[in-house]
């Protein structure tokens, strides 16, 4: 009876977090819009638009991790649905042992990892700088944390 009670505090909490999760992608995307902070200095109850753009990310970081707790929950569930769908039975027509059962699982953990961390791989790979213009229809606002500020020179004093 308490693997259940945890199963369903789990679950509830992901459920949860990921409410709040979207609920503050709809607020950065529609309540505080990209270039709110320009001019406007627009926040909602004390926080900008970066500041829920942190809230946001910190969610998305408990909610992966909920989801590991949920799937290490269900590991020997996940594996043998797994090992069914890529191993399915052996030639002899017995069973896919347990080990071999953990091995897909393992190995589709693997493939998740690696299509996370090649997508920000290629992400990061691929990346540009932007030139400033305006014209892209992305707002005024081109900075946040860390951006470079551009400072022209001052002009020489005649001597």
């Amino acid at each position: 009876m308490q693997h259940q009670i945890l199963n369903f505090v789990i679950d509830a909490a992901a459920l949860l977090v990921m409410l709040a999760m979207v609920a503050t992608g709809f607020l950065l995307k529609w309540v505080l819009p990209p270039g709110s902070r320009g001019g406007h200095g627009m926040q909602l109850w004390g926080l900008t638009r970066h500041d829920w753009g942190d809230v946001h990310f910190w969610l998305a970081v408990a909610l992966l991790l909920l989801a590991l707790v949920h799937v290490a929950l269900h590991w020997a569930w996940a594996c043998a649905l797994v090992a069914r769908w890529v191993g399915g039975s052996s030639p002899s027509g017995s069973v896919v042992t347990r080990s071999r059962q953990w091995l897909y699982g393992a190995g589709l953990l693997i493939v998740c990892c690696l299509l996370v961390g090649g997508f920000l791989w290629l992400a990061r790979a691929q990346t540009e700088r932007g030139d400033g213009d305006e014209e892209r229809g992305r707002g005024s606002f081109r900075g946040g944390r860390g951006a470079a500020v551009l400072v022209a020179p001052l002009p020489k004093c005649p001597e």
